[in-house]
């Protein structure tokens, strides 16, 4: 029986678009934890999850306020017979603007309980405890900590983006290329790349036959215009 789902599923694959999106584009790096994890959470960890959920960074005085109805962020997962792209209905962010540039710090902040695909089920499905577990953490966050100039080989990329990424009550530091563009008029940033869904928990694997893909696309281009401050 096993024999014959595996041929189903080679034949799947022949016949439609298999690729990993992962593959396409690069992968954040993810910062060790200075500390080694206890096997299992403690009630004092699991308290630092809620806070983690709850509490938002302050804007601080005339940052730039993204344009959410003119930028986009959205996360495409796949398994071996295809990708499905998710999208946010809520959620904002600022950009606090310093010269250099390399001194400034955004901030997005992502209402869960909002996301949304083409398929209704996977979407109810993406809400509950196998993936987001949104009942108990509401809100995801990115805070920037540090940027780089993009080395050499980075294509079009112009900074190395480091922040604080928290997902599911568990935080992670990540580092990306992204293209960071400044003009009199507004602030855009845009990126691509994957991140190992596992290390926030989010560990659903899917069936034995078609099993969900680690690697998670993240993909954003957002504007902050000058005047928003």
């Amino acid at each position: 029986m096993w024999k014959t789902t595996l041929i189903a599923v080679a034949l799947t694959c022949a016949l439609t678009a298999c690729d990993d999106p992962a593959d396409e584009v690069p992968t954040a790096t993810v910062e060790e934890p200075t500390e080694a994890e206890p096997d299992e959470p403690t009630e004092a960890a699991s308290d630092e999850a809620a806070e983690a959920d709850s509490d938002e960074a302050p804007q601080p005085p005339g940052a730039l306020v993204i344009d959410t109805s003119a930028s986009t962020f959205e996360f495409v997962g796949s398994k071996v017979t295809g990708s499905e792209t998710g999208h946010f209905g809520q959620w904002s962010g600022w950009f606090d603007l310093q010269q250099p540039v390399e001194q400034s710090t955004v901030s997005i902040e992502i209402q869960m309980a909002t996301v949304t695909t083409e398929r209704d089920r996977l979407t109810q499905h993406l809400r509950s405890d196998d993936f987001f577990d949104v009942p108990n953490h509401p809100t995801a966050r990115f805070v920037t900590s540090r940027f780089a100039p993009a080395p050499e080989g980075s294509g079009d990329a112009t900074h190395l983006v480091t922040g604080a990424l928290t997902l599911r009550g568990q935080t992670q530091t990540i580092t990306f290329p992204a293209t960071i563009a400044v003009t009199d008029e507004a602030v855009t940033a845009r990126a691509e790349f994957s991140i190992d869904r596992n290390r926030w928990g989010v560990s659903y694997r899917g069936m034995e036959d078609d099993l969900i893909r680690d690697q998670v696309v993240i993909r954003f281009d957002v504007r902050a215009s000058r005047d928003s401050g």
